[in-house]
């Protein structure tokens, strides 16, 4: 349907006396359809979905908790042979059990997940798909080939994580606490903590509520958790006491960069 409006002087008047520019009145009118859940945007790759489902629907290759169960990630990879004679079944299969049991994927694993989904995703090309991802915190970067995934990291500690946040003979450790004043974990908490305490270590070990990072040397080591009963989340700093005013200065970044996540909520 299309619908010409002529110009009039009396149109022109009434124009004039309206305080808002059209671009004004469709910026409001975005805000509000976002509000009532009619529409989703992604404000950094300049999109608006009219149809929310839509991201929904190509998260799934990522998001099916069959990939938990060994058998199903054996029935994908051998899915994947059968139209990939250059495949590497013994590689993929380990590629799949590290996203399994650490939430972490290569992009060529996430390039074979998502190879069905081309027609639906339309002119959107991969490395959109993926920019789209990281914008909602559903894919985080972790350097140029991998992605840590959120939703597939593990309910409890890993033995990496214990092991690596254990203070040893000869060290210090510096620690504060964070109190976030909700009953609830708020939905994107910790996919927002994990980008914003990113830079402050180059090893990391993830869970669902928690993690540490770990320095090349492993000289400094900084350890978050959130405790469930009392909702702070605990953060600790440690390595040898001859870098004690190091490791306080570490840790006062990292209850910085909490803080300016826990305001967001």
């Amino acid at each position: 349907i299309c619908q010409t409006t002529h110009p009039t002087p009396a149109l022109a008047t009434a124009r004039a006396a309206i305080q808002s520019t059209p671009e004004q009145v469709f910026a409001d009118a975005l805000l509000i359809f976002e509000g009532e859940g009619f529409l989703m945007r992604s404000r950094d790759s300049g999109l608006v979905h009219l149809d929310p489902s839509w991201l929904a629907d190509r998260v799934k290759p990522i998001a099916d908790h069959r990939i938990q169960k060994k058998e199903h990630r054996e029935e994908m990879v051998i899915t994947w042979t059968e139209t990939n004679d250059d495949l590497d079944e013994g590689d993929t299969l380990e590629m799949l059990d590290t996203l399994a049991h650490n939430g972490e994927a290569s992009v060529e694993l996430l390039k074979l997940m998502f190879a069905d989904d081309e027609e639906k995703r339309g002119a959107l090309s991969l490395d959109d798909l993926f920019s789209l991802l990281v914008e909602h915190y559903l894919l985080l970067p972790l350097d140029a080939t991998s992605y840590l995934l959120p939703m597939k990291l593990p309910s409890s500690p890993p033995e990496d994580f214990i092991s690596a946040s254990e203070v040893h003979e000869g060290q210090v450790a510096w620690a504060c606490e964070c109190e976030l004043r909700s009953k609830y974990v708020p939905p994107g908490l910790f996919p927002k903590l994990f980008v914003a305490l990113r830079g402050l270590g180059e090893f990391h070990t993830y869970f669902a509520s928690g993690g540490v990072m770990q320095h090349p040397k492993q000289e400094i080591s900084l350890y978050f958790v959130l405790d469930p009963n009392r909702f702070v989340l605990v953060l600790r700093a440690h390595g040898q006491e001859s870098i004690k005013s190091v490791l306080r200065e570490h840790l006062v970044q990292a209850a910085k960069a909490a803080k300016r996540v826990f305001n967001e909520f």
